[in-house]
Protein backbone atom coordinates (compact mmCIF):
# COMPACT_ATOMS: atom_id res chain seq x y z
CA UNK A 1 0.00 0.00 0.00
CA UNK A 2 1.17 3.55 -0.98
CA UNK A 3 2.36 5.84 2.56
CA UNK A 4 1.30 9.34 2.41
CA UNK A 5 2.49 11.94 5.18
CA UNK A 6 -0.64 14.36 5.28
CA UNK A 7 0.49 16.36 8.06
CA UNK A 8 3.90 15.85 10.63
CA UNK A 9 1.55 13.52 12.81
CA UNK A 10 -0.63 11.94 10.08
CA UNK A 11 0.12 9.38 7.86
CA UNK A 12 -2.25 7.10 5.21
CA UNK A 13 -2.02 3.50 4.18
CA UNK A 14 -3.82 3.28 0.71
CA UNK A 15 -4.64 0.63 -1.60
CA UNK A 16 -7.92 -0.23 -3.88
CA UNK A 17 -10.67 -0.31 -1.77
CA UNK A 18 -8.95 0.07 1.68
CA UNK A 19 -7.69 2.88 3.59
CA UNK A 20 -5.99 3.12 7.02
CA UNK A 21 -4.47 6.29 8.63
CA UNK A 22 -2.06 6.38 11.62
CA UNK A 23 -1.83 9.09 13.96
CA UNK A 24 1.38 9.59 15.63
CA UNK A 25 1.42 10.95 19.23
CA UNK A 26 4.64 11.18 21.40
CA UNK A 27 3.48 8.17 23.61
CA UNK A 28 0.70 6.59 21.15
CA UNK A 29 -0.14 5.88 17.68
CA UNK A 30 -3.54 5.42 16.50
CA UNK A 31 -4.68 2.90 13.47
CA UNK A 32 -7.66 4.48 12.32
CA UNK A 33 -10.05 1.67 10.22
CA UNK A 34 -9.06 -1.83 10.77
CA UNK A 35 -10.17 -3.10 7.63
CA UNK A 36 -10.48 -6.86 6.59
CA UNK A 37 -8.96 -9.76 8.79
CA UNK A 38 -6.34 -11.07 5.66
CA UNK A 39 -5.04 -7.53 5.29
CA UNK A 40 -3.35 -7.65 8.55
CA UNK A 41 -0.35 -8.73 7.87
CA UNK A 42 -0.15 -6.26 5.29
CA UNK A 43 -0.87 -3.15 7.22
CA UNK A 44 1.43 -4.30 9.86
CA UNK A 45 4.40 -4.31 7.62
CA UNK A 46 3.49 -1.35 5.60
CA UNK A 47 3.20 0.59 8.83
CA UNK A 48 6.04 -0.69 10.00
CA UNK A 49 8.43 0.63 7.12
CA UNK A 50 6.54 4.19 7.24
CA UNK A 51 6.88 4.83 10.63
CA UNK A 52 10.50 3.36 10.90
CA UNK A 53 9.47 0.06 12.74
CA UNK A 54 6.56 1.62 14.47
CA UNK A 55 3.53 -0.59 15.73
CA UNK A 56 -0.24 0.82 16.19
CA UNK A 57 -0.69 0.93 20.00
CA UNK A 58 -4.75 1.80 19.55
CA UNK A 59 -7.26 0.50 17.13
CA UNK A 60 -10.34 2.29 16.20
CA UNK A 61 -12.87 0.75 14.86
CA UNK A 62 -14.58 3.67 13.24
CA UNK A 63 -18.31 1.19 12.64
CA UNK A 64 -18.70 -2.30 12.52
CA UNK A 65 -19.54 -3.33 9.33
CA UNK A 66 -17.22 -6.17 7.94
CA UNK A 67 -14.82 -4.38 5.90
CA UNK A 68 -13.58 -1.66 8.38
CA UNK A 69 -14.04 -4.10 11.69
CA UNK A 70 -14.35 -7.55 10.72
CA UNK A 71 -10.11 -7.68 11.46
CA UNK A 72 -10.68 -6.73 15.24
CA UNK A 73 -10.08 -10.33 16.46
CA UNK A 74 -7.08 -10.82 14.02
CA UNK A 75 -5.35 -7.47 15.17
CA UNK A 76 -6.11 -8.28 19.04
CA UNK A 77 -4.00 -11.49 18.34
CA UNK A 78 -1.53 -9.65 16.39
CA UNK A 79 -1.07 -6.76 18.81
CA UNK A 80 -2.83 -8.41 22.34
CA UNK A 81 -1.36 -4.82 24.17
CA UNK A 82 -3.22 -2.76 21.94
CA UNK A 83 -6.34 -0.86 22.92
CA UNK A 84 -9.01 -1.88 20.63
CA UNK A 85 -11.80 1.32 20.39
CA UNK A 86 -15.30 1.51 19.22
CA UNK A 87 -18.87 2.45 19.50
CA UNK A 88 -20.61 0.53 22.68
CA UNK A 89 -23.29 -0.75 19.37
CA UNK A 90 -19.77 -2.11 17.56
CA UNK A 91 -18.60 -3.58 20.68
CA UNK A 92 -21.33 -5.24 21.42
CA UNK A 93 -22.16 -6.38 17.83
CA UNK A 94 -18.59 -7.82 17.35
CA UNK A 95 -18.68 -9.78 20.80
CA UNK A 96 -21.70 -11.59 19.79
CA UNK A 97 -21.00 -15.65 19.90
CA UNK A 98 -22.59 -15.30 16.82
CA UNK A 99 -21.34 -12.27 14.72
CA UNK A 100 -18.31 -14.27 12.90
CA UNK A 101 -20.22 -16.27 10.63
CA UNK A 102 -21.45 -13.34 8.35
CA UNK A 103 -18.77 -11.51 8.79
CA UNK A 104 -16.36 -14.52 7.41
CA UNK A 105 -18.67 -14.49 4.21
CA UNK A 106 -18.17 -11.07 3.24
CA UNK A 107 -14.15 -11.35 4.62
CA UNK A 108 -13.79 -14.36 2.52
CA UNK A 109 -15.81 -12.81 -0.52
CA UNK A 110 -13.76 -9.33 -0.45
CA UNK A 111 -10.46 -11.50 -0.13
CA UNK A 112 -11.61 -13.39 -3.65
CA UNK A 113 -11.59 -10.43 -5.46
CA UNK A 114 -9.39 -10.61 -8.85
CA UNK A 115 -6.04 -9.30 -8.38
CA UNK A 116 -6.35 -9.32 -4.77
CA UNK A 117 -3.57 -11.09 -3.93
CA UNK A 118 -1.26 -9.31 -6.33
CA UNK A 119 -2.46 -5.73 -4.96
CA UNK A 120 -1.99 -7.14 -1.35
CA UNK A 121 0.71 -9.89 -1.51
CA UNK A 122 1.17 -10.37 2.31
CA UNK A 123 -2.40 -10.84 2.75
CA UNK A 124 -3.35 -14.40 4.30
CA UNK A 125 -5.76 -16.79 1.96
CA UNK A 126 -8.31 -17.15 4.54
CA UNK A 127 -9.85 -14.73 7.06
CA UNK A 128 -10.23 -15.30 10.84
CA UNK A 129 -12.61 -14.14 13.42
CA UNK A 130 -13.59 -14.78 16.80
CA UNK A 131 -15.99 -13.00 18.93
CA UNK A 132 -13.69 -10.04 20.67
CA UNK A 133 -13.72 -7.85 23.88
CA UNK A 134 -13.18 -4.00 23.34
CA UNK A 135 -11.02 -2.34 25.70
CA UNK A 136 -12.38 1.23 25.65
CA UNK A 137 -16.00 1.99 24.16
CA UNK A 138 -16.76 5.64 22.64
CA UNK A 139 -19.45 8.07 22.54
CA UNK A 140 -19.65 11.43 21.77
CA UNK A 141 -17.15 14.01 23.19
CA UNK A 142 -14.87 11.27 24.48
CA UNK A 143 -11.31 12.03 23.03
CA UNK A 144 -8.30 9.78 22.24
CA UNK A 145 -5.38 11.02 23.81
CA UNK A 146 -1.64 9.74 22.16
CA UNK A 147 0.54 12.00 24.08
CA UNK A 148 0.55 15.98 22.49
CA UNK A 149 -1.60 14.68 19.77
CA UNK A 150 -5.45 14.24 20.98
CA UNK A 151 -8.54 12.52 18.38
CA UNK A 152 -12.08 13.87 19.41
CA UNK A 153 -14.98 11.53 18.57
CA UNK A 154 -17.86 12.57 16.97
CA UNK A 155 -20.83 10.62 16.59
CA UNK A 156 -22.30 9.94 12.70
CA UNK A 157 -24.76 7.87 12.36
CA UNK A 158 -26.98 7.24 9.01
CA UNK A 159 -24.21 4.83 7.28
CA UNK A 160 -24.74 2.99 10.39
CA UNK A 161 -26.12 3.35 14.07
CA UNK A 162 -22.63 2.36 15.17
CA UNK A 163 -20.51 4.85 12.74
CA UNK A 164 -18.43 7.57 14.30
CA UNK A 165 -16.24 10.13 13.02
CA UNK A 166 -12.84 11.26 14.28
CA UNK A 167 -11.49 15.33 14.43
CA UNK A 168 -7.69 16.21 15.24
CA UNK A 169 -8.33 20.10 15.76
CA UNK A 170 -4.69 20.75 15.05
CA UNK A 171 -4.43 19.87 11.64
CA UNK A 172 -8.38 20.23 11.18
CA UNK A 173 -8.72 16.61 9.79
CA UNK A 174 -11.79 14.93 9.53
CA UNK A 175 -11.65 11.06 9.87
CA UNK A 176 -15.06 10.44 8.40
CA UNK A 177 -15.05 6.76 7.36
CA UNK A 178 -18.06 5.73 5.28
CA UNK A 179 -19.94 8.97 7.42
CA UNK A 180 -19.97 10.75 3.81
CA UNK A 181 -21.12 9.84 0.40
CA UNK A 182 -18.64 7.97 -2.26
CA UNK A 183 -17.53 10.80 -5.11
CA UNK A 184 -17.88 8.42 -8.73
CA UNK A 185 -16.13 9.13 -11.69
CA UNK A 186 -18.66 10.95 -13.57
CA UNK A 187 -18.49 13.46 -10.88
CA UNK A 188 -21.81 12.47 -8.83
CA UNK A 189 -21.68 11.56 -5.54
CA UNK A 190 -23.39 8.08 -4.04
CA UNK A 191 -24.99 8.16 -0.78
CA UNK A 192 -24.01 5.72 1.88
CA UNK A 193 -27.18 6.32 4.11
CA UNK A 194 -27.85 2.30 4.71
CA UNK A 195 -29.15 3.20 7.92
CA UNK A 196 -31.76 6.60 7.63
CA UNK A 197 -31.08 9.72 5.30
CA UNK A 198 -32.15 12.17 7.45
CA UNK A 199 -29.47 11.33 10.50
CA UNK A 200 -27.14 10.31 8.02
CA UNK A 201 -27.48 14.47 6.20
CA UNK A 202 -27.47 15.65 9.86
CA UNK A 203 -24.19 14.16 10.21
CA UNK A 204 -22.60 15.30 7.43
CA UNK A 205 -24.37 18.64 8.95
CA UNK A 206 -22.58 17.85 11.61
CA UNK A 207 -18.82 17.46 9.99
CA UNK A 208 -19.41 20.60 7.96
CA UNK A 209 -19.96 23.02 11.10
CA UNK A 210 -15.92 22.64 11.61
CA UNK A 211 -13.09 23.28 9.35
CA UNK A 212 -12.13 20.50 7.26
CA UNK A 213 -8.64 20.90 5.65
CA UNK A 214 -8.53 17.46 5.33
CA UNK A 215 -11.35 14.99 4.96
CA UNK A 216 -9.91 10.94 5.34
CA UNK A 217 -12.91 8.24 4.14
CA UNK A 218 -12.38 5.06 4.51
CA UNK A 219 -12.44 4.10 0.96
CA UNK A 220 -10.75 6.55 -0.84
CA UNK A 221 -7.73 8.63 -0.52
CA UNK A 222 -7.87 11.70 1.41
CA UNK A 223 -8.84 14.89 0.55
CA UNK A 224 -7.42 18.56 1.14
CA UNK A 225 -7.85 21.84 0.92
CA UNK A 226 -10.90 23.47 3.22
CA UNK A 227 -12.93 25.17 0.22
CA UNK A 228 -12.60 22.37 -1.80
CA UNK A 229 -13.92 20.27 1.45
CA UNK A 230 -17.05 22.83 2.19
CA UNK A 231 -18.06 22.51 -1.17
CA UNK A 232 -17.42 18.33 -0.87
CA UNK A 233 -19.39 18.35 1.98
CA UNK A 234 -22.15 20.66 0.46
CA UNK A 235 -22.24 18.28 -2.63
CA UNK A 236 -22.88 15.23 -0.35
CA UNK A 237 -25.67 16.56 1.51
CA UNK A 238 -27.26 18.08 -2.12
CA UNK A 239 -26.46 14.70 -3.62
CA UNK A 240 -28.23 12.62 -0.71
CA UNK A 241 -31.34 14.68 -0.66
CA UNK A 242 -31.69 14.29 -4.06
CA UNK A 243 -31.39 10.99 -4.06
CA UNK A 244 -34.22 10.01 -1.48
CA UNK A 245 -36.39 12.35 -3.50
CA UNK A 246 -35.44 10.48 -6.73
CA UNK A 247 -36.91 7.75 -4.67
CA UNK A 248 -39.59 8.67 -3.82
CA UNK A 249 -40.70 9.82 -7.34
CA UNK A 250 -39.90 6.75 -9.04
CA UNK A 251 -42.35 5.25 -6.40
CA UNK A 252 -44.97 7.60 -6.62
CA UNK A 253 -44.92 6.79 -10.23
CA UNK A 254 -44.68 3.18 -10.42
CA UNK A 255 -45.83 1.42 -6.87
CA UNK A 256 -43.60 -1.15 -8.14
CA UNK A 257 -39.82 -1.83 -5.81
CA UNK A 258 -38.67 -3.86 -8.87
CA UNK A 259 -38.67 -1.23 -11.15
CA UNK A 260 -37.39 1.58 -8.64
CA UNK A 261 -34.48 -0.48 -7.66
CA UNK A 262 -33.84 -1.59 -11.04
CA UNK A 263 -33.78 1.93 -12.45
CA UNK A 264 -31.43 3.09 -9.67
CA UNK A 265 -28.73 0.33 -9.35
CA UNK A 266 -28.77 0.82 -13.30
CA UNK A 267 -28.71 4.65 -13.11
CA UNK A 268 -25.52 4.19 -10.48
CA UNK A 269 -24.07 0.87 -12.19
CA UNK A 270 -22.38 2.69 -14.69
CA UNK A 271 -20.26 4.16 -12.27
CA UNK A 272 -19.43 1.50 -10.20
CA UNK A 273 -15.77 -0.46 -10.32
CA UNK A 274 -17.72 -3.98 -11.14
CA UNK A 275 -15.80 -5.08 -7.44
CA UNK A 276 -17.92 -2.61 -5.93
CA UNK A 277 -21.47 -3.56 -7.68
CA UNK A 278 -22.60 -5.93 -4.65
CA UNK A 279 -22.36 -2.89 -2.49
CA UNK A 280 -24.29 -0.36 -4.92
CA UNK A 281 -26.83 -3.00 -4.63
CA UNK A 282 -26.81 -3.55 -1.18
CA UNK A 283 -26.97 0.00 -0.13
CA UNK A 284 -29.26 0.64 -3.11
CA UNK A 285 -32.06 -1.75 -1.23
CA UNK A 286 -31.61 0.03 1.69
CA UNK A 287 -32.20 3.08 0.67
CA UNK A 288 -35.40 2.50 -1.31
CA UNK A 289 -36.34 0.71 1.75
CA UNK A 290 -36.37 3.71 4.09
CA UNK A 291 -38.80 5.53 1.39
CA UNK A 292 -40.76 2.62 0.46
CA UNK A 293 -41.43 0.85 3.60
CA UNK A 294 -41.05 4.24 6.20
CA UNK A 295 -38.42 2.28 8.02
CA UNK A 296 -34.74 2.27 8.70
CA UNK A 297 -32.00 0.72 7.00
CA UNK A 298 -30.27 -2.28 8.34
CA UNK A 299 -27.34 -0.53 8.23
Amino acid sequence: MKFKKLSENIHCLAGPFFVFYLVEGRERTALIELGISQLVPQILHDAAEGLGGGKPDVLVAMHGHFDHAGSCWRWKNALPAAELCGTKRAADELSDPDAPAPYLRSMRSAGAAPFFKQLYPLAEDEPVMEPVQFDRILGEGDEIDLGGETLEVVMTPGHSACSMSLYHSSTKTWFVSDSCGMPLPSGRIWPTAFLDGKLYIESIRKIARREAEHICPGHLPPMSGADRNKRFLEKNIEASEKFFSRIAELWEQSGDRDFVLKTINDDFGKDAAPALTFIFKYGNKEMIRQVIDGVQGRG
